[in-house]
C-alpha cells in the first residue's frame, strides 16, 4: 500500500499534485480501506465498511463521479472505524469533510499506515511464534 503523508502548505500554495486532493487520492484511500478490511479477516476480524474506488476525474458530470457530503463523511468514518478496531488514535483524522485540508489529508493516510503496520505486525508475530503451524505435526 502506498500512502502520501508528506503534504505541505507549500504544496497547496504551488498547486502541485500533492497540494490538491483529487479523485486519485480518494481512490487510493478507499482501496487501502478495502484492502485493510481483507487483511483484518486473517485476524478473525470482519469490518464491514462500504468503499468506492471508482471516483472519476474532473469534467465527468455524473452523480457517481463527484463525492457528496455523505460520501465524504463515510470516507472519514471508515478511517476512524479501522483505527478504533485496532486501538489506534484517530483524533487527528478530520471528523467532517469541512475540515479536510492538507494536514487532514496527511492524518488520514498516516492513520491508515499505522493500521497497516499494526495488522502486518500481528500477522508476522503469529508466524514468528509458530501459531500458524501449531498442531501441524500431530494432524489435528
Amino acid at each position: 500500500m502506498e500512502f502520501i503523508t508528506d503534504r505541505t502548505e507549500e504544496d497547496v500554495l504551488l498547486g502541485n499534485a500533492k497540494g490538491r486532493y483529487r479523485y486519485t487520492d480518494l481512490n487510493r484511500v478507499e482501496q487501502a480501506v478495502a484492502d485493510l478490511c481483507i487483511l483484518a479477516t486473517q485476524l478473525d476480524l470482519y469490518p464491514k465498511l462500504a468503499t468506492k474506488t471508482d471516483w472519476g476525474p474532473p469534467g465527468i458530470f455524473s452523480a457517481d463521479s463527484w463525492p457528496t457530503d455523505e460520501q465524504m463523511q463515510r470516507y472519514l468514518e471508515n478511517v476512524t472505524a479501522l483505527c478504533d478496531l485496532f486501538h489506534i488514535d484517530s483524533e487527528n483524522v478530520p471528523g467532517s469533510p469541512d475540515y479536510l485540508d492538507w494536514q487532514g489529508a496527511n492524518s488520514i493516510e498516516e492513520a491508515l499506515q499505522l493500521v497497516y503496520n499494526r495488522v502486518i505486525g500481528i500477522i508476522n508475530s503469529f508466524r514468528y511464534s509458530g501459531e500458524l503451524y501449531a498442531g501441524d505435526d500431530i494432524g489435528i
